[in-house]
C-alpha cells in the first residue's frame, strides 16, 4: 500500500488535472483507517491515531473532504448552458421540457468573444432578443478572460399552438452578427395548456398570458403588475379536495390492510367526496368499508407473458373517460410498488398523491425501510399506506402553532432604549443570502418615523445602514440601530413584542411567527414562498415571475432580471401592510 500510495502521489503531481489517482489516494486512506480501526477492535488495544478510531471509519465519506482552491479550477471552452426550458412533464403529447403560458428560457454563454444579445426562434420564427448580462467565470483554469453572458427571456407560449415545438438559441455578437458554432443551441419543447387556476395560483410563477402589446414589453408588463401580499397559513395547497379519488387496483389483502389509512384520510376531508377505483377482485369489501362514497371497478390485469400489468390505449381512453366527469381535485394511489400510480395521470386531478420517485407526482414518498439481517421490509404495510395519508395531512395542516415564552420580559429591552409601554417595530435588514436582500429598509424607516409614532428598531449586520440614513431630518429619539449579534433573549425579546416585525426570507422572521407576533416577510420567488413563508401568524410579500422556483444561490449572476422578484416589492407595499398590523 505504501508503495501504492508513493506512485499515486507522483502520477497527481505530474497529472493535477486528472481525477483518478486523488481518489486512489483518498481510497488508500480510508483503507489504512479500516485496518487500524479493525486491529484496534481485535486486540482491545486502541491505536495511537484517536480520531481514526474514535470515527468508525465506514462511516468516512471522503466526498466530503475539503477541496484546495485548484482543485475547483475547471478547464472551460465556449459553449451555452441551457439551465431552464420548461419543466419535464407529462402531457397529452408525450413527455418532455413543457411550458405553459407565460414561461421564463433561461442560460448562458461562456465565451472569449464578447456577446450582447441571444436571440431566440420559435418554428423559425424570431420571438425575441433579450440582452445578455455580463459576468466573469469564477473558476475559469488559464486564466484567460473567458466571460459569462446570461439571459432570462420571458416569454408568454400562449400565442402558439399547443405540442412538440422547436426552440433555436443564437448569441449575438457586438456588430450584430451571429456568434457561431457552439453559441447556437437547438431544443425541443411541448406547449401545453394552461393549469387549473384553482390549484395553481398561489404559485409565484402563475401568469395570465398578456394581450396588451400597447402596455409595453412583455417585462415591462410583468414589472408594473403589483406585489402579492399572502396570509400566512399552516395549509400548503389552496385546492380544495372537495372531490378525491382513490386507487386500489390490486387484491383483497391489499385493501385490507389499507383500511386504517382510509379511515384516517376520512378524518383529514370529512365533507370531500372520496370515490374508490377498485378491481374485481376487492371491490366487494370496499363497498362494506363505510369510507367510499362511491365505487368504480376497472380491471388492470397481470400478463403472465410480459410479466407486469398491460393496459391498451384503447383501455386507457376508456378510463380517462370515466373518471373525467368528476373533475378531481386530488387523486390517491396507495399501491407502494408496481405500476398502478401511471394511471394517475388519467384522473385529470391537478394533486397527485402517489409511492415513488416519479417528479410527476405532487405528492410523492419514497420509504426504504430495511430490516438489518434480510434487507427486506419490515414496516407493516398498514402502517406504510398510514405514512402517505399522514403526508397529505400535513398538506392542509402543517401543524405549526405559536408558541410563546413565559420566562420572558420586556423589560429586557430597556438597554436598547424600550420601555414596558412603548410600541415599535423591528426591520431586520439582514439574511445568509445577500444578493435576495430587500434593499428598501431605509425608505421604509423613514416612512414610519415620519407618518407614525411608533419606535424603529434596525438590525443589520453592520453599520452601512445607519451611515445610509445619517444627515436626514428624522426623530432621532424614536430610531434604534442594533448591528452585529445580540443575547439570543433580547433578540426573541424583540421578535415577541414587536407590533410588527419585517425581515427578509431568513430565520429571524421565523422566530417572530413561531411567537405569535405581526411578522412580513419580504420573499424573493427562487423558492417557493408556501415552503419557507412563515406560519402560522402573519403575511409574506412576493411577486409574480415567470422565473420563479430558480433555486439561484452561489451564482446570482444568472437572474439576468436584477433579481426583480425582491427589488421590485415597493415600500408602498410593504408600508401599507405595516399600517395595518399597527393599527391592530
Amino acid at each position: 500500500m505504501d508503495e501504492a500510495k508513493r506512485a499515486y502521489e507522483h502520477a497527481r503531481d505530474v497529472s493535477p488535472e486528472w481525477a483518478v489517482p486523488v481518489q486512489e489516494l483518498n481510497s488508500i486512506e480510508q483503507d489504512r483507517a479500516v485496518r487500524l480501526w479493525e486491529q484496534g477492535r481485535s486486540t482491545s488495544k486502541r491505536p495511537t491515531n484517536l480520531d481514526v478510531y474514535d470515527v468508525p471509519p465506514v462511516f468516512i465519506n471522503p466526498g466530503l473532504y475539503p477541496k484546495s482552491y485548484d482543485d475547483l479550477l475547471v478547464d472551460l471552452q465556449d459553449a451555452i448552458v441551457i439551465t431552464r426550458v420548461g419543466n419535464h412533464q407529462r402531457t397529452r403529447w408525450g413527455e418532455g421540457n413543457t411550458v405553459r403560458q407565460v414561461d421564463a428560457l433561461r442560460g448562458y454563454f461562456i465565451s472569449v468573444t464578447p456577446c450582447f444579445h441571444v436571440d431566440i426562434f420559435i418554428d423559425g420564427a424570431h420571438v425575441c432578443r433579450e440582452p445578455l448580462t455580463p459576468g466573469r467565470e469564477r473558476r475559469e483554469r488559464t486564466g484567460i478572460a473567458i466571460n459569462k453572458y446570461s439571459f432570462n427571456a420571458w416569454v408568454d407560449f400562449s400565442q402558439f399552438s399547443n405540442g412538440w415545438h422547436e426552440v433555436v438559441f443564437r448569441g449575438v455578437g457586438v456588430t450584430g452578427e451571429c456568434i457561431e458554432g457552439v453559441h447556437w443551441k437547438r431544443e425541443r419543447i411541448i406547449i401545453a395548456e394552461p393549469l387549473r387556476s384553482d390549484a395553481f395560483s398561489d404559485s409565484d410563477g402563475w401568469l395570465e398570458p398578456f394581450v396588451d402589446s400597447a402596455a409595453g414589453t412583455l417585462t415591462d408588463q410583468i414589472n408594473a403588475l403589483p406585489s402579492v401580499i399572502h396570509r400566512a397559513s399552516t395549509r400548503s395547497i389552496p385546492v380544495d379536495p372537495r372531490t378525491i379519488l382513490v386507487q386500489r387496483l390490486d387484491q383483497l389483502g391489499d385493501l385490507s390492510v389499507s383500511s386504517s389509512a382510509l379511515r384516517r384520510l376520512r378524518e383529514v376531508v370529512p365533507d370531500a367526496k372520496i370515490v374508490g377505483l377498485l378491481g374485481p377482485a376487492n371491490a366487494d369489501l370496499a363497498r362494506t368499508l363505510n369510507i367510499f362514497d362511491e365505487v368504480l371497478v376497472f380491471d388492470f390485469p397481470d400478463d403472465p407473458v410480459q410479466e407486469d400489468r398491460i393496459l391498451s390505449r384503447a383501455g386507457q381512453l376508456e378510463l380517462a373517460r370515466m373518471l373525467a366527469p368528476y373533475k378531481f381535485d386530488v387523486a390517491f394511489d396507495l399501491a407502494c410498488y408496481g405500476t398502478t400510480r401511471q394511471l394517475l395521470p388519467l384522473s385529470g386531478a391537478p394533486v397527485m398523491i402517489g409511492f415513488g420517485p416519479e417528479d410527476w407526482l405532487t405528492l410523492s414518498v419514497a420509504l426504504r425501510y430495511n430490516e438489518a439481517r434480510s434487507r427486506r421490509e419490515f414496516l407493516r404495510h398498514a402502517g406504510a399506506v398510514r405514512v402517505l395519508i399522514e403526508a397529505f395531512a400535513t398538506l392542509l395542516d402543517s401543524g405549526a402553532r405559536i408558541i410563546k415564552r413565559d420566562d420572558l420580559d420586556v423589560s429586557v429591552l430597556e438597554t436598547y432604549g424600550i420601555g414596558p409601554q412603548d410600541r415599535f417595530v423591528v426591520l431586520h435588514a439582514g439574511s445568509r443570502i445577500k444578493f435576495t436582500r430587500w434593499p428598501y429598509f431605509a425608505e421604509l424607516a423613514e416612512r414610519l418615523l415620519l407618518e407614525t409614532d411608533v419606535k424603529v428598531v434596525i438590525m443589520a449586520e453592520d453599520a452601512a445602514l445607519e451611515a445610509q440614513m445619517a444627515g436626514r431630518n428624522l426623530p432621532v429619539d424614536r430610531l434604534i440601530f442594533i448591528s452585529g449579534k445580540i443575547p439570543f433573549d433580547h433578540f426573541d425579546a424583540l421578535a415577541s413584542f414587536a407590533v410588527s416585525f419585517v425581515g427578509n426570507d431568513s430565520g429571524p422572521k421565523h422566530l417572530a411567527a413561531l411567537r405569535g407576533s405581526n411578522s412580513i416577510s419580504l420573499h424573493s420567488a427562487r423558492q417557493n414562498w408556501t415552503e419557507w413563508g412563515q406560519s402560522p401568524t402573519g403575511a409574506v410579500i412576493s411577486r409574480n415571475v415567470p422565473c420563479a422556483g430558480c433555486a439561484l444561490h452561489h451564482n446570482p449572476e444568472e437572474c439576468a432580471k436584477g433579481v426583480v422578484c425582491i427589488t421590485g416589492i415597493t415600500v408602498d407595499e410593504v408600508f401599507g401592510e405595516m399600517i395595518d398590523q399597527i393599527s391592530k
